[in-house]
Parts: C-alpha cells; sequence; structure tokens
C-alpha cells in the first residue's frame, strides 16, 4: 500500500507521527505568504526559544529537500532513522515502538497516536483520514463575531430579522460570559478554517444535555461532517455524565437534512409541535440515551 501513495504526498509523512500538510511552515512555504511566514517564526520563537525571521521559514515536508530550511539544522535522529530504513513511517518499522520515538511522544502524545492508528489502518487510510478529520476549538481562540458570522451563513435561507438578532445576542452573551455559556460552544475547524459549530445547554444535568444553535458551512454539507460534530457533542455528554441528549429542530423544508441527520446519529423523535421560528412550520424534538455505544 505504501507505494500507491503519491510522490508528492510521500514527504509530507513525517516519520515520527505528523503530517505536515497541515504545518503552516509548509503551507507558508508552498503559498509564498509572507504574513503566515511572520507568524509561524514568531510562534517557533516562542516554543524553542530561537530567534528566527521570517526568511528562515519554508519547509518542503519532512521527508522532502529540508536543507536550507531552519528545522534542518536541528538534529532529527527519528527522521534519520526512517531515511537509512528507507521506510516512510515508524510505524512500518519491526522495531516499534523504540527509544528515539519514545522522547519525541514527551513532546506530543498525538504523534503516538497518530502511528497506533497508521498501524491500525495503513498509510493510505490515514492520509484520507487525516485529510478530512474536524478539530473542535475553544471560542477563546477567535475573536467575538466567529459564532454569528457561522450562524449567519449557515441559516442564510431562513434568517429573518427576529433570528438575526437572536444570534447577534447569542454571539454577545458568549463572549460576554467565557466560563459559562461561551464554555459549551466550539468552533470545528477542517484544516484550521472555521466551518461549523455546535454548543449546548448543560442546565439540566445529569439528566439532560440540550443542544443548541449548530450548523455546517453550506460549502462543507454532504460530506459528513455534521454527523462527526454531533458526535462530538455525544462523546462530550457522555463523559459528563449526562443520562439523556435533547435537541430540537424545525418543520421547515430547509431543516430536513438535519432531520435526517439525527435519525442517521440514533436520535429517537419524541415530539411535535405546531408552532417554530419560520411562519406556518412547526418543530420536532429529538432525543438519544448516552448509556449506549455510538
Amino acid at each position: 500500500m505504501v507505494y500507491m501513495i503519491p510522490e508528492s504526498e510521500k514527504k509530507l509523512i513525517a516519520p515520527c507521527g505528523l503530517y505536515c500538510g497541515h504545518c503552516n511552515d509548509y503551507i507558508a512555504y508552498i503559498n509564498n505568504d509572507t504574513d503566515l511566514k511572520k507568524k509561524t517564526a514568531n510562534d517557533i520563537n516562542k516554543q524553542l526559544d530561537l530567534n528566527l525571521n521570517h526568511e528562515q521559514i519554508g519547509c518542503a515536508g519532512c521527508l522532502g529537500n529540508i536543507h536550507t530550511d531552519w528545522s534542518a539544522r536541528l538534529d532529527c535522529e527519528v527522521r534519520a532513522c526512517a531515511i537509512g530504513k528507507k521506510i516512510l513511517s515508524c510505524a512500518l518499522c519491526n522495531n516499534f515502538s523504540c527509544e528515539k520515538l519514545e522522547k519525541h511522544f514527551r513532546d506530543d502524545n498525538n504523534k503516538r497516536e497518530n502511528l497506533l492508528r497508521i498501524k491500525e489502518i495503513g498509510l493510505e487510510s490515514w492520509l484520507n483520514e487525516i485529510n478530512n478529520r474536524l478539530l473542535f476549538e475553544p471560542i477563546f481562540k477567535y475573536q467575538q463575531g466567529i459564532i454569528s458570522s457561522l450562524l449567519l451563513r449557515g441559516f442564510a435561507e431562513v434568517c429573518d430579522k427576529k433570528l438575526k438578532e437572536k444570534i447577534m445576542q447569542y454571539d454577545k452573551e458568549s463572549f460576554g460570559n467565557p466560563q459559562t455559556i461561551g464554555a459549551c460552544v466550539f468552533i470545528s475547524t477542517l484544516h484550521d478554517n472555521p466551518i461549523g459549530l455546535a454548543s449546548w445547554d448543560p442546565r439540566k444535568w445529569p439528566e439532560i444535555a440540550e443542544i443548541g444553535w449548530n450548523c455546517i458551512l453550506p460549502e462543507f454539507r454532504g460530506k459528513g461532517f455534521g454527523q462527526t460534530q454531533i458526535k462530538e457533542l455525544l462523546r462530550r455528554f457522555k463523559t459528563a455524565g449526562f443520562k439523556k441528549a435533547f435537541v430540537r429542530t424545525g418543520e421547515h423544508p430547509f431543516f430536513i437534512p438535519a432531520q435526517k441527520m439525527y435519525l442517521a446519529c440514533d436520535f429517537k423523535e419524541c415530539k411535535k409541535l405546531p408552532t417554530g421560528d419560520q411562519p406556518g412550520y412547526g418543530t420536532i424534538d429529538y432525543e438519544f440515551c448516552l448509556n449506549k455505544s455510538f
């Protein structure tokens, strides 16, 4: 399976378990992005106590030609070992896991998890998986306005003046109360780009966790990201000790994909109400029992 991976992709596989294609050092290099080079240099300087300038940023990938890049001056014994053994990943090594790797894992345990995943499903499947993986970020990483921006784009088809006011108020309250309302929202990102959000109300703990605002931007729908986002909510609810998850959506045709998504996630319809936010349409309530696996 290794040899079916395109040559252009091979150089982006770091043997230690990282994927260079998502690294700002590499992205700044291939796009010749001066602003990102400056940001990356600043981040590296803070993390490693170095004094780089942005012109030194320009990595072509761990297994690519990096002899002019700053990182080549850092003696990586894991990289040297993999090149010597002619393997793309330490997960493919008969000596996995070794002392060299264990040193790397102290800095970033995600590397261990990635390598174990590669051993489980193979390099090709892992590359496909990480290139479509959502990350869930707290809102404090962003400025006020990110919530309203995502929701207004996500609900544009049904967003009237009243709904817009609700969205703007929710954004304001979330950033104004970071320890309560704001702590119950996450931003879903793909390759560091926000593509959706999800929120919840925990005040009925331990009986019910109520799913609130949630959306995926239109251009990213139909790819399974909505289900991934909901499953992340369910995982958090179960960890927090909730017994049930509850969500309400509309009967308007705009919400048909949401209705199908909740059913696909094994929610059960429990109630219908005759009125909702959209004139002439009611709402549908769903519940999910958290004592089962998902």
